[in-house]
Parts: C-alpha cells; structure tokens; sequence
C-alpha cells in the first residue's frame, strides 16, 4: 500500500522530534502493509525560504535512510511537501510536487477558506499540476458548505482524507460517505506525526471504507494512491452537485 502524506522524517518541523520516533514510524507503517510513502513535511511560502527547506528535507532523509537498516530494500520512498496555500505557489512549485509526478499537496486554513484557492487551482491545473487537497476532514467549512469542495473537485483537485478519523470518528465517516455519494473522494492517507498521538492506522482505515463504500471503491481508493504515486492519472468520476434541504445537504 501507498501513504502518499505523512510526517516521518526527523526533526524537520513540528512532527517526529527524534530519529528513534522516525524509526518507530517506519515500522508502524510497516505493520500497516505500507511498502510506498511520500515525505512530506510542511512548507509555508511566508515563514520558509525554499532552498533552506528542500537542503534540511535531504539531511533529514539522508539521516534516516542511513539510520534504519536495508529500508530501502522494504520501502520506496518520495520526496515531496506538505505546502500551505499561498497564491506564491504559482511561481514556485516545481521544487516541491510529490517527488517527479505533477501531483502537489496542498493544505488550507484551518479557520477560513481562501478567497483565490479556486483561481489558484484552476492556473495550476492549467499548468499541468494537480492539486491534491489534504485532510478535508479537519476543515469545518466544507462539512458547512459541500459546495466549496464541489467546485474544488469540478476544477480538477483531487480530495485526500485522513486514516485515522475514519477509523475513530463517525461524523467523519458520515461525511466520508457523504463525499463518496457525490464523487467528491479520491484517496486516503495517514498524515501520520508521532507514534503515540497521531499513528499510521491506514489498514484500520481501509477495513472501516469498506464498510462505508464497499469493497470496489475502497480498492479504487488504493488505487488512485499508487497511480499518484507513480505519477500517472486517477480515475475520478464526475462529481455531483450537493443539494441543500432544510437543514442537510444531501
């Protein structure tokens, strides 16, 4: 299986603050059926200067490949980052897609949604780049307005959830439904930060969606993170249009 978002590599952001934690996470994932991830740790256009992160990212690897004995011969690994939405990324993205593929990861505000994400999307995806909308789970505003991640979708986005609120938490499992119902789901990933708080539970995930979707669009979903992987296009369907009725959107 693929983890295409994760925050393994040691002591690069807020994630792993030790090598022995980036190891222990290795060998979760492994349990987990994992043998393909993408590192991403965060990358913030306004706090980031790029070069300094892309040589921190390659210490960071350099460490933790040379730390963990025949890794490379039990996984495949991509470099690649967790990026917050800037409108800078237009400018400077190369550096920073899901290792040679023209997949980028995106992350939103938390607290808000951006006025220019769709104008942002649209000129990327015009660029040839795909935008891969991180975790929608943790953003309030599109359990809110479906809507807004509809629009996302239409424009060519794809949509990531995290593994481990399917797993733990049932409104996100609604929602995840929800969200197959309109074609507005493509892949999961574990988003994984530390070995305690935030492990690696895409297996669980996995067993959980296929009680949610079923057994053939929880293999599209693994699907769809292998071809990212490798850098060829997914199969999305064409996404519906929620509708608002009384006070559920169906």
């Amino acid at each position: 299986m693929v983890d295409l978002h994760c925050h393994i590599l040691p002591e690069i952001d807020e994630s792993t603050q030790s090598l022995s934690d980036s190891i222990r996470l290795l060998s979760l994932e492994k349990e987990n059926g994992v043998s393909k991830i993408v590192f991403t740790p965060h990358f913030n256009f306004e706090k980031n200067h790029l070069e300094e992160f892309l040589e921190k990212r390659k210490d960071s690897y350099a460490r933790l490949i040379s730390s963990f004995p025949n890794t490379e011969l039990e996984f495949s690994f991509v470099l690649s980052a967790e990026v917050a939405f800037s409108p800078k990324v237009l400018f400077n993205y190369q550096k920073l897609l899901v290792g040679n593929t023209h997949y980028l990861l995106l992350e939103l505000p938390l607290s808000y949604f951006p006025d220019l994400i769709n104008d942002v999307v649209f000129r990327l995806i015009s660029n040839g780049i795909i935008p891969i909308i991180c975790h929608v789970d943790r953003y309030r505003y599109f359990f809110q307005n479906p809507l807004l991640l509809f629009n996302l979708v239409n424009l060519g986005a794809i949509i990531q959830v995290n593994a481990s609120p399917i797993v733990h938490d049932s409104k996100v499992r609604r929602f995840v439904s929800f969200l197959d119902r309109h074609n507005l789901f493509h892949c999961i990933a574990s988003d994984t930060h530390s070995v305690v708080q935030r492990p690696p539970e895409i297996k669980n995930a996995y067993m959980y969606l296929r009680q949610l979707i079923g057994e053939e669009k929880t293999e599209k979903t693994k699907s769809n993170a292998e071809l990212i992987f490798q850098g060829r296009n997914i199969r999305a369907e064409k996404p519906t249009i929620p509708v608002h009725v009384l006070t559920k959107w169906i």
